[in-house]
């Protein structure tokens, strides 16, 4: 069951996710992946949607709005804002913390420090994550606004969540505007000692079995947990060239989102729909 109704309502308007982008103050990325429900929209944006498709966020966003109700009662009794409440509402739809995040975090062998922009969900979920002490090769999955990142927690000698931009190189920021969203052709690769390595990619290609393709396969791999170090993995490149990764030489992944198929623009089933 979907969490939200804009594509429904979108639809019934005649509006394409582009034009409805446009309309919110988005990209359309952004509309197809809140659509899809493969993310949580910030407050301030379901408003904006709301407003763009003319309707009240309890029509747009109804289990958010029973939610985000809820956690007012919650707030206004015990004067305390929960993890579990914000999570509760973030599930349903909408992430009510208005911070953006980020993890700055020094890899081993690397000289300059590495942020990253997430949401406020992302933090809650990472922060207790990012403590594990297994000492064998373990990595964490996670988004930012425009890419989809594995980091080998071994591999990471220092990490700090901000709530205030750094002063440190980014190389993936959180802001939601068409140029953070803008397609990169590569994947980046950092590995243990600091060398790094980009790869053309192209777009996954799903099966009617359930794979979720290629690149999406490896990230699945990976944020199952612990692997052995001797693994290795297959990226075969947008010159159709096979790269193998042995996953304990592995410290960062870094693939875009358009490339996991999170960047389609969804227009030709739009279509379909319409007709």
């Amino acid at each position: 069951m979907s969490k939200n109704k804009v594509r429904q309502i979108r639809l019934r308007l005649s509006l394409t996710q582009r034009e409805l982008a446009e309309k919110a103050g988005t990209s359309q990325q952004q509309i197809q992946r809140i659509e899809s429900g493969k993310i949580a929209t910030n407050l301030l944006l379901a408003q904006a949607i709301c407003s763009a498709l003319g309707q009240p966020l309890e029509v747009v966003f109804p289990q958010a709005a029973k939610a985000l109700l809820k956690l007012q009662e919650e707030v206004k009794a015990t004067h305390y804002l929960t993890h579990e409440r914000l999570s509760a509402v973030e599930k349903a739809g909408i992430e009510a913390d208005k911070r953006t995040w980020f993890l700055k975090v020094l890899l081993a062998g690397c000289d300059e420090e590495l942020s990253f922009g997430i949401s406020a969900s992302e933090h809650r979920r990472l922060y207790g994550l990012m403590q594990g002490e297994d000492s064998a090769t373990s990595f964490v999955v996670f988004n930012t606004a425009r890419d989809c990142i594995a980091l080998n927690l071994h591999e990471v000698t220092f990490h700090q969540f901000l709530y205030e931009p750094p002063t440190t190189r980014s190389i993936s920021r959180a802001d939601n505007t068409e140029d953070e969203e803008q397609e990169s052709d590569a994947a980046q690769l950092i590995f243990v000692g600091g060398r790094q390595i980009t790869l053309g990619v192209n777009l996954d290609e799903p099966d009617e079995d359930g794979y979720s393709g290629q690149l999406g396969g490896i990230f699945t791999t990976l944020d199952g947990g612990v692997i052995e170090a001797n693994e290795r993995f297959l990226i075969t490149d947008d010159a159709g060239e096979d790269a193998f990764i042995r996953a304990g030489s592995l410290a960062l992944l870094r693939v875009p989102l358009w490339a996991l198929g999170e960047g389609e623009d969804g227009e030709n089933e739009e279509e379909g729909d319409q007709a």
